[in-house]
């Protein structure tokens, strides 16, 4: 298997497509390898930190949103949440940054499993099974909350799920994007826009 060449990206290219992405290396020493996920403002990344040729995951701001201070004031918000809050069942926080080229970005754990919503759909959990998931994400969200962050978005797609070779279920929670830190009264929420996703936002 051969390692993919590095691109790199000059402010004049921060139009390229998200797919072109895949390759580029932030600070010389994380490389983005294929889209995960994407949003409206952002996009996730499996990625290879090189140091330790470990997988992690990348989120960062697209290009052409890069120059959007709301968005990245969004990013030092998350980057500041997720920062403090270390527990087996929260996402691992590794580093954050903006390259030369301009790319605001989030370095965190590699998650290798499924979300809570696709183990659900499928039909293969059993309600033991789904009172475990219930507990993790209890246990988790009291850590969260007695640092004064509540996560505001909590779905079932946030919430992923690794099975051991025991069978047993680890609990994972993603995306503290909205996340709010209780203590600090800044909101960055534009007006109008309500944090959360309908119809699991209660």
């Amino acid at each position: 298997m051969t390692t993919p060449p590095r691109r790199n990206m000059s402010s004049q290219n921060a139009e390229l497509s998200l797919e072109n992405l895949a390759g580029t290396v932030l600070d010389q020493r994380f490389r983005l390898e294929r889209i995960l996920s994407s949003g409206g403002m952002g996009v996730v990344f499996k990625a290879t930190q090189l140091s330790v040729n470990r997988a992690v995951a990348i989120k960062l701001i697209k290009p052409d949103l890069a120059g959007d201070s709301d968005l990245i004031a969004r990013f030092v918000q998350e980057t500041g949440v997720i920062g403090k809050l270390s527990h087996p069942n929260i996402v691992q926080f590794i580093d954050s940054g903006r390259d030369l080229n301009g790319l605001t970005y989030i370095v965190m754990e590699y998650v290798r499993g499924e979300t809570f919503r696709h183990a659900l759909e499928s039909a293969r959990l059993s309600l033991l099974e789904i009172l475990h998931v219930f507990f993790q994400v209890c246990d988790a969200l009291i850590e969260a909350h007695h640092l004064g962050i509540i996560h505001r978005d909590l779905k079932f797609e946030n919430i992923m799920m690794v099975r051991h070779q025991d069978d047993r279920i680890h609990v994972k929670i993603l995306d503290f994007g909205v996340a709010r830190e209780l203590e600090k009264r800044s909101e960055i929420t534009r007006a109008g826009e309500v944090p959360g996703t309908p119809g699991i936002i209660a």
